[in-house]
């Protein structure tokens, strides 16, 4: 019966964001970061929408060339893949292998699929692509979160609660 184009807009903002997390995360630059997106931002998610069909809600998208530089006469070069499509064919690179991937991708992922719907997934498919199309649904991005989780990439403490009872200042170190 449709989707509401509020659920329609928050699956392409979710899906571009993780598009751009993803790039930064490869690049070894913090995956979530707030206000416009950057000239490299913008051509990681250019994309065109060229066919949509009813039904399942099948969007055809094509990768739009452009700068990344902000010089706007350096564009790419024909022969060239566009950095949204290559992009586009990592991350699901390592979703097909369950490879880790950031955990803000994976939310951000997980919120496209939400917008389709409770159960709500997302199917890619890429021309040439060996794997075949790749269903993006719950039990992929559970199983991609709790490879995160176990493998030890990531033992950075996040968050601790409880009363705080000592504060130890020392120059250098602090201890709770």
């Amino acid at each position: 019966r449709g989707v509401s184009l509020s659920d329609f807009e928050s699956f392409i903002d979710s899906f571009l964001s993780a598009l751009r997390d993803y790039d930064r995360a490869g690049r070894g630059e913090p995956a979530r970061k707030s206000g416009h997106p950057d000239r490299r931002a913008e051509a990681v998610t250019a994309f065109r929408l060229v066919e949509f069909q009813t039904g399942s809600g099948v969007a055809t998208i094509e990768p739009e060339l452009v700068s990344i530089e902000d010089d706007q006469d350096d564009q790419l070069p024909v022969h060239d893949m566009p950095v949204s499509l290559t992009t586009l064919r990592a991350l699901a690179a390592d979703l097909v292998a369950e490879r880790p991937v950031p955990e803000p991708v994976l939310d951000a992922l997980g919120k496209a699929c939400r917008a389709a719907g409770a159960d709500g997934s997302v199917c890619i498919e890429l021309p040439d692509a060996t794997t075949g199309p790749l269903l993006v649904d719950g039990g992929l991005l559970a199983r991609m979160a709790l490879a995160n989780n176990t493998d030890g990439h990531d033992e950075t403490v996040r968050s601790a609660s409880g009363r705080l009872h000592l504060l130890d200042l020392e120059p250098d170190r602090l201890g709770i």
